[in-house]
């Protein structure tokens, strides 16, 4: 019997590893780009991660506990076409490109690009899922461009936002030749000013990329624009930098490209799929040992069952069930219950040794 305690401690030991792993899934899932939310299929928030902190200023809690509400964040001009659109999606139906705007919580006002679809489970509606983006250096560049009115008005304020962004800015011509980088693209790449705008697209492209890259260059070049690509650019080291940008051709020969270093996530997210493939793996010889254990215990006539003192549940083995001719049930046992299937002159033996132990394992602890 002492063999089949440690089994189980054993095997106890290990799936608090497996629960563990899975925490730390979640946790890498909280690192995304994006303001994730899922909702249950009447609309209510689940779960927002902390990307909605960075892109709103307002902690997450706040907002899962009704401390603050999505009225109190989303601009009230654009409330009306948000809340039309949580409608829209409870009755099924998939929104796309929503634009509205948000006011942070130092009250600075920022435009949020959102997808949004329903989740189905086992093909019944589930819930929703929605993933929004902060475009507000998109959308406010492109403002900027399309009124030259605007254009002149903000040109101070533009160049400064550019010159100060933490998110690096290229500017290209038709050919590949860079025209322009700001500080933020000149650190992430390790080149001064000058020597950038004396190379071209492909003297930054990782070998492995650089088909992939100039293809996607061209397609600007011709169709106007790309989002989320993901590339790996050189460094002047020659070491790469894994990256996400999003590019628009805003003149005849002029695209402009706003670059993410996204490295320590893609490393995080490979951990991620290590991890669980381990989780999977230990998870396998976890439920085999399980069975194994189950079946020797069968041959054997024997079980084991444990014992929750603060809870006062029993748990039963297959076996256990069998010799003391219970019926299969999902729902624990007290320790009374234990006690009544014991005959009446050995349940004073029962009780007293099975006390005894429970207190000796505390004492141990």
């Amino acid at each position: 019997m002492e063999f089949n305690k440690t089994s189980i401690e054993e095997l106890n030991i290990k799936i608090k590893s497996l629960e563990q792993q899975v925490d730390f899934y979640k946790k890498i899932s909280d690192t995304a780009l994006d303001w994730e939310i899922l909702r249950d299929k009447e609309g209510t928030i689940l779960y927002c991660n902390d990307a909605f902190e960075t892109i709103t200023g307002y902690k997450k809690n706040d907002l899962l506990s009704g401390g603050i509400s999505e009225k109190d964040i989303i601009h009230p001009d654009d409330w009306e076409q948000t809340s039309n659109a949580l409608k829209n999606l409870k009755k099924e139906i998939p929104v796309h490109d929503l634009l509205f705007r948000i006011v942070k919580a130092d009250k600075s006002i920022r435009y949020i690009y959102q997808h949004a679809q329903p989740v189905y489970k086992d093909n019944l509606f589930y819930g929703i899922r929605s993933s929004a983006r902060d475009i507000t250096e998109f959308k406010l560049y492109n403002d900027f461009i399309n009124t030259s009115e605007k254009l002149k008005l903000s040109e101070k304020k533009f160049k400064t936002y550019i010159l100060t962004s933490p998110v690096s800015i290229f500017i290209t011509d038709n050919n590949a030749k860079y025209q322009f980088a700001n500080p933020a693209a000149c650190k992430l790449l390790g080149y001064t000013l000058e020597e950038l705008t004396s190379l071209s697209i492909p003297d930054l492209l990782a070998a492995e990329d650089l088909d992939a890259g100039y293809k996607q260059f061209i397609e600007v070049r011709d169709y106007g624009q790309t989002h989320n690509f993901e590339t790996y650019l050189k460094r002047k080291d020659n070491t790469n930098v894994e990256v996400i940008l999003d590019a628009v051709k805003v003149s005849e020969n002029e695209i402009i490209a706003f670059v993410k270093d996204i490295s320590d996530i893609k490393n995080t997210e490979r951990q991620l799929k290590e991890q669980n493939k381990k989780f999977k793996k230990e998870k396998r010889k976890a439920e085999d040992y399980a069975l194994k254990l189950n079946e020797s215990q069968s041959l054997a006539k024997i079980g084991h069952w444990e014992y929750d003192i603060q809870l006062d549940t029993i748990l039963w083995s297959e076996q256990i069930q069998k010799i003391f001719e219970v019926e299969k049930n999902n729902s624990p046992f007290n320790f009374k219950n234990f006690l009544d299937l014991i005959h009446p002159d050995d349940r004073a033996l029962v009780k007293t040794n099975l006390l005894n132990t429970c207190l000796n394992i505390l004492h141990t602890m």
